[in-house]
């Protein structure tokens, strides 16, 4: 508080201000604040004032403050203006700003009263757009009502005057009271801004950090968000989220204007996709055979965009806010994921193949074989090419495997190559399965280009006197064909089986057989006789025979044989024995190499043991490594201690071969001898003394 000289008064008028100003400083040791709360309508405003005393026009200040709520000085008057306060009172619901309200403030209402409690009996107001320039109210009166003025700056000026007391009565002079204060009038709310960017809607999505800041005319009082782990207000201008959640935020400005509240989704995780077949079975990035049902999820911020597009149709399906879809078009399906904060899953698809593959069999003239160029034997197709060849097809999802069964062997192939060459005769099934699952048709055929096995109990092409029977046989239908000797022509035998018995005629007998798909055996004969000669053909233990008969005569290759004669010549050999009778048998037999060991090198520990094998036949020879040397002795020491006779030595004996030297030898000892008397001499008998070594 200021105290001021006055100007221009007379001696007795000075001295009644001195009794005034020592009452003054008695009642105005302290300012005075009324406290108010921040939900308040009506609230005192504080302001700054300067009291003068006017005489003749001519101001002198009495006193003067800034910032308080009320005045408080006493005057020597008939009137009570000791106390003077401004009150603020909002006409609609909205607060005069938070808390107690002062000297340039904001307040959140353009539509209120200034009350003006005071003694004085004169007041006059004057209001000012401060960012105009320009005067807007000017009225007299201790109430005022203030209407509808735009969001500004404003300066209040209210001059409060009473009558006042004239010492000289030739003089005018009064008391004058001058109130000024400043209040920012804001009626918007603030808006919410997310990375320098307007909100505008109350949702919003981010995929990164979040900067949070508020905009508005006044300043920023604070920034109030909720998380599911966090409740926070903060009175700064910004603030960076980070944590993934829901965020509900919303801005108090310095008027007590609320913003709108904004849901902030932060979400930095890409969404999830699962594709799943008819048999719930995942097919993520992989083939299916049925239609898939495809699932995205994200657990934060929500599916916005489900896009799909199709190899074969070349269309691009976009699905808004749809989490599920259910496909069936063939092709390969990629799909894109955009959750709602811009997250995007890519490099996501699965292959529909719906339609089973294809294949097909082809002869060596990469002609299909069909029933048209092949025998239906058994609801198979028969053929008997010198192979064929087997193609699997499948235009979407490519050939996985080819299954080949031979059932004549009992085998199973699997192939994963599109295309197999078959050179093994048999009964297949043949079948194929592509990548999505899709099993194609079985093709059953015949593949058969070897003549019918043709057998006897006897040796086909000699003469025999034995009952035998020949048998012919395949894996598919089959005739055998016989001439006998009382027969022209080859006749087909009603039954696979023919036998000589008892009843059958001598003579030759020629056999052939035929499948159904005409593969035709050699000619077979037999010369059936019961006059037929015989001999013994025995195999000995070298490899060689020695062929024994009782009558006729026989050769060896072409040679004359005798009976019991050893045959160890290698090679093939054919014995011819005529009978009396003229008639003839044959016997074939074949001599094989018989090797004996002939030399054995000696093994040693630098040196692999050699076997030599000579053929006892022919003298062919051969080596054969039958044990490997080790490339080192392994010596074990024997110390010989020297004797009278012998030097002494350190032995060294290797333990695998045996192989032997001597170091450190000593020199042999030599006797030492003793000696004693053992007879005495006489006159015609020698005496007799012993020597002995003592060693």
């Amino acid at each position: 508080m200021k105290t001021k000289a006055i100007k221009y008064l007379s001696i007795s008028t000075f001295l009644i201000f001195i009794c005034l100003i020592s009452v003054l400083s008695i009642f105005n040791t302290n300012s005075y604040t009324i406290s108010t709360k921040a939900d308040s309508l009506s609230q005192y405003m504080s302001f700054s004032y300067s009291y003068e005393y006017v005489v003749n026009n001519n101001a002198s200040v009495v006193q003067e403050d800034t910032n308080v709520s009320r005045t408080g000085f006493l005057f020597i008057s008939e009137y009570d203006q000791a106390n003077t306060m401004v009150k603020i009172t909002s006409n609609t619901n909205k607060l005069i700003g938070i808390g107690s309200i002062y000297n340039g403030c904001y307040i959140q209402t353009n539509n209120f009263n200034i009350d003006i409690e005071t003694g004085f009996n004169q007041a006059k107001t004057v209001v000012k757009n401060e960012a105009t320039n320009e005067e807007i109210i000017s009225i007299n009166g201790k109430n005022i009502a203030i209407q509808g003025i735009g969001d500004s700056q404003y300066s209040f000026n209210i001059t409060l005057t009473g009558q006042g007391f004239n010492i000289n009565a030739r003089t005018y002079a009064y008391y004058r009271l001058k109130i000024n204060f400043t209040l920012n009038i804001d009626t918007t709310n603030p808006v919410v801004m997310i990375n320098n960017i307007q909100v505008t809607d109350t949702l919003v999505y981010s995929n990164t950090n979040a900067l949070v800041q508020g905009f508005d005319a006044g300043s920023i009082y604070c920034i109030t968000y909720y998380h599911a782990s966090i409740n926070t207000s903060i009175n700064e201008s910004s603030v960076t989220l980070k944590d993934e959640g829901n965020y509900d935020i919303y801005i108090t400005d310095s008027a007590g204007n609320i913003s709108d509240t904004i849901r902030l989704v932060i979400d930095k995780s890409k969404p999830n996709i699962s594709i799943l077949n008819t048999n719930k079975e995942n097919v993520k990035n992989s083939y299916s055979n049925t239609s898939i049902v495809v699932n995205a999820t994200d657990s934060i911020s929500g599916i916005k965009n489900f896009i799909v597009s199709n190899s074969i149709t070349n269309q691009t399906t976009t699905y808004s806010n749809q989490n599920t879809i259910e496909l069936q078009d063939e092709g390969i399906n990629y799909f894109t994921i955009v959750d709602c904060a811009g997250n995007i899953l890519t490099d996501v698809f699965c292959r529909i193949d719906l339609t089973s593959p294809e294949i097909k069999i082809y002869n060596p003239n990469n002609e299909e074989i069909t029933s048209n160029n092949a025998v239906i034997y058994d609801n198979k197709l028969a053929f008997n090419y010198s192979s064929f060849k087997v193609i699997s097809e499948d235009t979407n999802s490519g050939i996985e495997l080819t299954t080949v069964i031979n059932e004549t062997t009992n085998e199973t192939d699997i192939y994963s190559n599109n295309e197999i060459n078959i050179q093994t005769n048999g009964v297949y099934s043949i079948s194929c399965k592509d990548k999505a699952g899709n099993q194609s048709n079985v093709i059953n055929c015949i593949f058969d280009n070897v003549a019918p096995s043709i057998t006897s109990t006897d040796e086909f092409n000699k003469a025999t006197s034995n009952f035998f029977t020949v048998s012919i046989s395949d894996f598919i239908n089959c005739s055998l064909f016989v001439k006998s000797p009382n027969d022209s022509n080859f006749i087909e035998y009603p039954s696979n089986e023919y036998s000589i018995n008892i009843d059958s005629v001598d003579g030759t007998y020629y056999f052939f057989g035929v499948d159904a798909l005409n593969n035709r055996t050699e000619t077979k004969s037999i010369i059936y006789n019961r006059n037929v000669p015989y001999g013994n053909l025995t195999k000995l233990d070298d490899n060689s025979y020695i062929f024994s008969y009782d009558s006729g005569t026989a050769t060896l290759d072409g040679v004359n044989y005798v009976s019991n004669t050893i045959v160890s010549t290698e090679g093939e050999h054919k014995i011819r024995l005529v009978g009396s009778n003229g008639i003839t048998n044959q016997y074939s037999f074949s001599v094989d190499h018989y090797y004996e060991i002939s030399n054995i090198t000696p093994y040693s520990c630098l040196h692999d043991e050699i076997t030599t094998y000579t053929c006892k036949h022919c003298n062919y020879s051969y080596t054969e490594t039958t044990r490997l040397a080790t490339g080192s002795h392994n010596y074990e020491e024997t110390n010989i201690e020297a004797t009278c006779s012998s030097d002494g030595y350190t032995l060294h004996t290797c333990s695998e071969c045996r192989d032997e030297y001597k170091t450190n030898i000593t020199p042999k000892l030599g006797h030492e001898y003793s000696s004693h008397l053992t007879r005495s001499s006489k006159c015609n008998v020698c005496g007799l003394r012993e020597y002995e070594c003592s060693r």
